[in-house]
C-alpha cells in the first residue's frame, strides 16, 4: 500500500468536529509532502494525490481540507519545494575569527 493510501485511510475515518477535520487534513497533507521523494515532480505528485483523494472529497470533510491544501500547493509550488540541503562549512580557525 502506498504512503498516500494510507493517509486518505486515516483522513476517512469519522470525525466529531470540523475543527478534527482540519486538523487531520492539515496533517495528512503534511504527511503527503514529506514522504514525496525529492527527484519527483512537484505538480505531478500533486495530480496523483489528486486523483486519489477527489473521489472522497464531498463525503468526508478531512479529506477535502487534503484536496483544498493541494489546489494551494498547485499555485505556488516554489513555497513548498524544498531547498537543496548543502551544508555550509566555515572556514578559518576560531582564533582568526574572534574579536579581541
Amino acid at each position: 500500500m502506498q504512503v498516500l493510501d494510507q493517509i486518505i485511510l486515516r483522513l476517512i475515518e469519522p470525525l466529531e468536529s470540523r475543527e478534527e477535520a482540519v486538523v487531520l487534513g492539515r496533517l495528512g497533507f503534511l504527511e503527503w509532502l514529506v514522504s514525496i521523494p525529492d527527484e519527483c515532480d512537484f505538480c505531478e505528485e500533486i495530480q496523483r494525490a489528486r486523483v486519489r483523494a477527489e473521489p472522497l472529497k464531498l463525503a468526508m470533510p478531512a479529506v477535502g481540507v487534503l484536496c483544498d491544501l493541494l489546489d494551494e500547493a498547485e499555485k505556488q509550488p516554489d513555497l513548498l519545494t524544498p531547498a537543496p540541503t548543502s551544508l555550509v562549512r566555515r572556514k578559518g580557525s576560531r582564533r582568526r575569527r574572534s574579536l579581541h
